[in-house]
């Protein structure tokens, strides 16, 4: 994942931006239906829109809604 964000941040051109431990969790343990490509689009477009460094779950592009997809990850 940290890969995956060092290489978008730079196609942006964006300064440093990280994922809360929140929104960190639930992207590790989520199951990426769509496989890694799901994953990496959905960091591309959480970056592309962010506006501050912190990039908190409730501010990502998710697939589902913010309680499915934390209640999603947490049960795998």
């Amino acid at each position: 994942m940290e890969y995956f964000l060092e290489k978008i941040l730079e196609k942006f051109k964006k300064v440093k931006r990280v994922f809360s431990e929140e929104a960190m969790y639930a992207f590790m343990n989520y199951d990426w239906p769509g496989n890694i490509r799901e994953l990496q689009n959905m960091i591309e477009i959480a970056v592309a829109l962010s506006k501050s460094e912190i990039m908190n779950i409730d501010e990502l592009p998710l697939p589902v809604t913010v309680e499915e997809f934390v209640a999603l990850s947490r049960n795998p």
